[in-house]
């Protein structure tokens, strides 16, 4: 059951080119509270909005239409902003060695579970707070 509130003034920018999921990730981000940015379906526009958007948060899927996400995960590291990957066929422990302060969902996801997670990087304290500590921790859903 989602806790709608735990995601209450939180803006989650979402990179996901699969049509379907990235509406259902989008709709259960703001059942949880949150506002939304994207879904991004390409690498580049994901880059330019990881390097210029107001967001706290990123949701990232690996893969999109025209590259992987590195480039875009970098500029929101780059600005202290928390990553969640997700993908189907990538391997974790290649993410974490990139991006050692990420977390990580294998799809299929519950989508739920993606509200914990985001919360949980976010230390469940809302927007605008950019001293919070990164989640060490390798996530897995199914």
């Amino acid at each position: 059951m989602r806790d709608r509130d735990n995601l209450a003034g939180v803006t989650v920018l979402v990179g996901e080119d699969d049509a379907i999921i990235g509406l259902d990730l989008v709709s259960t981000l703001e059942a949880c509270g949150a506002r939304v940015i994207g879904p991004v379906p390409t690498a580049r526009s994901l880059c330019r909005l990881a390097a210029e958007a107001d967001y706290d948060v990123a949701v990232f899927d690996v893969h999109l239409t025209d590259g992987v996400v590195f480039p875009a995960a970098e500029a929101a590291v780059d600005r202290g902003r928390p990553i969640v990957f997700c993908s189907g066929d990538f391997p974790a422990q290649e993410l974490k060695r990139a991006f050692p302060t990420s977390s990580f969902f294998r799809k299929p996801y519950a989508m739920d579970a993606v509200c914990a997670c985001v919360a949980a990087v976010c230390g469940n304290s809302g927007a605008r707070e950019r001293d919070r500590q990164p989640a060490n921790q390798l996530m897995t859903a199914a």
